[in-house]
C-alpha cells in the first residue's frame, strides 16, 4: 500500500476481516485488486491444507509440492449403512470417532465441520441428523472462526451437530472445488492449535 501511496487498514468484527484503504482512487482500486487477490490464494492454500497436499504450478517456473503428514487412520472413508444417505446410517457415531482422533493425536477439541455440496445435502436428509442438528443457536455460531482462512461469503452454518458447528462450504475457486463435493472436512483452528489446522 504504502508503495502504492496509500495507508492501508485491517478492520475485522466478528471473525471477519477487511481492507481499508486510504489514498488516491486509482492507487486504491491496485491495493485492493492485489489484496483480493491474495485473500483467494490463502483460502485455497487452506483448502489444500486439508486435503494433505499442496501442488502448485507455474508456466517457466519450478512446480513445488507440500505434503503435510497427515496420519492414514485420520481419513475415514464410509461404505455400506455407513452411507448418510443410508437409512440405517448414524452420522454421529462418525462425528465422535473424527473427535476423539484429533483428541488422541493432537490433545485438542474439533472446532469445525467443513462440507462439501453433496456432503452437506445427505448430511441434512439424514434422519438421526434432522432429529439432533441443533440449529437455534445460529446467532451464537454464524460466524466462521477467521483462523479457519475461510470466507465468510462461502460459508452456510447449518447447526451444531454432536457438539461441533457445521457448515456448507460450497465455494469455488477458478472452477476448484474448495471443499471437495463428497468430503467433511473436521478442523481445529483456534489459539489451541496454534492456528493450525488439524486433520
Amino acid at each position: 500500500a504504502a508503495m502504492n501511496g496509500c495507508v492501508a487498514y485491517t478492520a475485522g468484527r466478528r471473525g471477519d476481516q477487511r481492507l481499508l484503504v486510504a489514498g488516491h482512487a486509482g492507487d486504491r482500486a491496485a491495493v485492493l485488486e492485489v489484496w483480493s487477490w491474495l485473500v483467494k490464494r490463502i483460502e485455497w492454500l487452506s483448502a489444500m491444507a486439508i486435503r494433505g497436499q499442496i501442488t502448485y504450478q507455474q508456466p517457466d517456473l519450478a512446480n513445488f509440492q507440500i505434503t503435510f503428514q497427515k496420519p492414514a487412520g485420520h481419513t475415514i472413508v464410509l461404505a455400506g449403512t455407513d452411507l448418510w444417505t443410508d437409512a440405517l446410517s448414524n452420522p454421529r457415531s462418525q462425528f465422535r470417532l473424527a473427535g476423539q482422533l484429533v483428541s488422541d493425536a493432537h490433545g485438542t477439541s474439533i472446532t469445525h465441520a467443513l462440507m462439501g455440496k453433496e456432503a452437506a445435502a445427505a448430511f441434512l436428509a439424514n434422519a438421526t441428523v434432522k432429529s439432533e442438528l441443533d440449529n437455534r443457536r445460529f446467532d451464537m455460531q454464524s460466524t466462521l472462526n477467521g483462523n479457519a482462512n475461510f470466507s465468510p461469503e462461502g460459508a452456510q452454518f447449518l447447526g451444531t451437530f454432536a457438539g461441533i458447528p457445521c457448515w456448507e462450504y460450497s465455494r469455488q475457486l477458478e472452477g476448484q472445488d474448495l471443499i471437495r463435493a463428497k468430503f467433511c472436512e473436521f478442523v481445529v483452528a483456534g489459539a489451541s492449535s496454534g492456528n493450525v489446522l488439524y486433520f
